[in-house]
């Protein structure tokens, strides 16, 4: 009863090695697929770039490189096949932006402009109309004084 068949073993590990291996190499395909699900130039232009923009504006912004983050995003909102949702979305990165950069007034401009789209939940919403509110208050630091 305490005996364990030591041919049972090597079987044991292999079954245990092929779940890993099915494993790992599902999680690989998943990342492959979703790579080669990156919309090619040649396959939709339009659908390339707007990827491209966004991509790059988020990782323009990930590196505080606002002004670099607000061209890419400008120019994904240039996009016809961008909807109403996803322009909101850029409004308010751009919003962000703007505030970090001290341009309360594009920053105020671009809250508005999300606003206007209409495709906010009514939550974003709320949160949208007090950022902008609060924006609009904020003014610039002055320009250091120089003798």
């Amino acid at each position: 009863m305490g005996r364990v068949n030591r041919g049972l073993r090597p079987f044991g590990m292999s079954v245990i090695f092929t779940a890993y291996a099915v494993c790992f190499s599902s999680a690989a395909y998943a990342q492959i697929t979703s790579i080669q699900g990156f919309p090619s130039p040649k396959s939709d232009p339009y659908l390339a770039g707007l990827a491209y923009a966004l991509l790059a504006g988020d990782q323009a912004y990930k590196g505080k490189d606002y002004s670099a983050a607000q061209s890419h995003w400008r120019a994904a909102l240039n996009i016809p096949e961008l909807n109403n949702v996803e322009r909101s979305n850029l409004y308010i990165k751009l919003a962000k932006t703007h505030v970090l950069l001290a341009q309360y007034d594009a920053a105020a401009a671009a809250y508005q402009s999300a606003l206007d789209l209409g495709q906010l939940s009514d939550k974003d919403r709320a949160q949208t109309i007090w950022r902008r509110d609060f924006v609009a208050q904020m003014t610039a630091p002055p320009a250091p004084h120089k003798d």
